[in-house]
């Protein structure tokens, strides 16, 4: 496909260093910006939000163009659209900015390793990113990258997976409100490879006081029929048991893919709170507006429209704080939390974790906590559970249950989930008499306190 001569004007304005060294590099990093999914046909006035933000490095985190085929030409020719975009050229040369692909700029819709041409594909992404001669994207499979950024001290690194390349196939099941997708308990089936995970053990165990992993899609999230790493949950556990072993502190994942924006934390099974902020997308809007159930969201919001996220650290020795934050289309903040990075420290879990409190009875909940049980209306041989949480401290509360059931020899695990800002709240959740050992409600209370409630208790199976 001949490239129009416009097009080759554009292209010409672009740097011809590698894209990750376009701009000088700041001697310590403060403020990393990032998101993903970018229709490059259409209008993108994000692109001057996110340069006003003045960032000092960019992430793009996937589907930074919607090619969508097998057709080189086809890709090459819609990568040139995005290289004619103007303040996506500015942003070029603003600051220095890494990148990785997700599905429709690999090539093909929710692909893995199956897709034929993604190794086409990846001379493609790589030619268009700028690779330099002598990268190593240019001359082995997958195109996953790592920096480290400022001295000893105030040092990011910065690591862009490839959650494409070597995918294993996925389980699908009946449609859910996410998707078709469901855990996979198939341990040869890989996320990342071989070759990628002894690399990312070897990064891993490079000094760092701050690890910004990127994701193309969400790891902490979990399985809602969406693409996540928690459909193949043996690799999701294996990445966090590899910065255990490692002791590799300071790690947050950045992820995109989504269409919206949210932030997750994994708190169990971890050597310290994972955090997982999402930033998707750069132009479109999606379609439903409401988000899939998400156990681990850490915040109650959710944003469903264009946005970008954005890294700040304040950086202040054993009392540095990591801001995560996302931001709308003009500039203002709709998500966000700040983190100790003291907190990010393996070891710092059981500090960092909230306190979990069992609950047999309803005579053990604080005066701020009420369990109301009574005769469902609208099953029959069922209970209806509600909770009522005043968070009148200033706090937020949040309930997830976890509902077991057997019925006619199989076996269902309902998850149910809700999050609340001040005030006093309801949640219900309807249990029947066939419910077994592990159906439980999870409430965040006052202070952080988590209270589990053992749903299979007789004092909450009567009416």
């Amino acid at each position: 496909m001949k490239i129009p001569f416009f097009l080759k004007i554009a292209l010409a304005a672009l740097p011809t260093l590698p894209m990750s060294l376009a701009a000088d590099e700041p001697a310590s990093l403060s403020r990393i910006l990032f998101g993903s999914c970018l229709k490059e046909a259409e209008t993108s006035p994000i692109f001057e939000t996110i340069l006003a933000h003045e960032p000092e490095l960019f992430l793009f985190l996937g589907d930074n163009i919607y090619a969508d085929t097998s057709d080189m030409a086809v890709m090459r020719a819609k990568y040139d659209v995005l290289a004619a975009t103007p303040k996506f050229a500015e942003l070029m040369k603003a600051c220095p900015v890494h990148a990785t692909w997700d599905d429709h700029d690999y090539g093909i819709n929710d692909g893995g390793a199956e897709f034929e041409k993604r190794d086409e594909a990846q001379r493609v992404f790589v030619d268009f990113w700028g690779d330099p001669a002598d990268s190593p994207r240019r001359s082995r499979p997958g195109i996953y990258e790592a920096k480290i950024y400022g001295e000893a001290g105030t040092r990011v690194q910065v690591i862009m997976l490839d959650t494409r390349y070597f995918r294993g196939p996925l389980k699908k099941g009946e449609k859910r409100v996410g998707g078709v997708y469901y855990p996979n308990e198939d341990k040869s089936v890989t996320m990342l490879g071989a070759a990628q995970w002894a690399w990312l053990e070897e990064e891993l165990r490079k000094p760092a006081e701050v690890r910004l992993i990127g994701s193309s899609i969400q790891c902490v999230s979990e399985a809602s029929g969406h693409e996540t790493w928690a459909n193949l949950p043996f690799e999701r556990q294996r990445l966090f048991d590899l910065i255990g072993k490692t002791k590799a502190n300071g790690v947050i994942i950045l992820s995109g893919d989504r269409h919206w924006a949210e932030l997750s934390v994994a708190r169990e099974a971890v050597p310290y709170p994972i955090y997982d902020l999402t930033s998707s997308s750069f132009n479109q809007i999606h379609p439903r507006g409401t988000p899939t159930e998400n156990r681990y969201r850490e915040s109650p919001k959710t944003w469903h429209r264009e946005n970008f996220g954005e890294v700040g650290i304040d950086w202040k020795g054993d009392e540095t704080v990591v801001k995560l934050l996302v931001r709308d289309l003009e500039g203002a903040v709709v998500i966000e939390r700040e983190v100790p990075l003291r907190e990010l420290r393996v070891g710092a879990v059981a500090a960092a974790s909230p306190e979990v409190i069992p609950v047999k009875l309803r005579s053990d909940c604080p005066d701020y906590l009420w369990i109301k049980v009574s005769p469902s209306a609208e099953y029959e041989d069922s209970f209806a559970i509600r909770v009522e949480v005043d968070s009148e401290d200033g706090g937020s509360s949040r309930v997830s249950g976890r509902l077991k059931l057997e019925w006619a020899g199989i076996s269902a695990d309902s998850i149910k989930n809700s999050s609340y800002e001040n005030g006093v709240h309801s949640f219900g959740f309807g249990l029947n008499r066939r419910a077994f050992e592990g159906s439980e409600l999870l409430v965040t209370a006052r202070g952080g306190k988590v209270f589990r409630i053992d749903l299979t208790s007789p004092d909450f199976r009567q009416h």
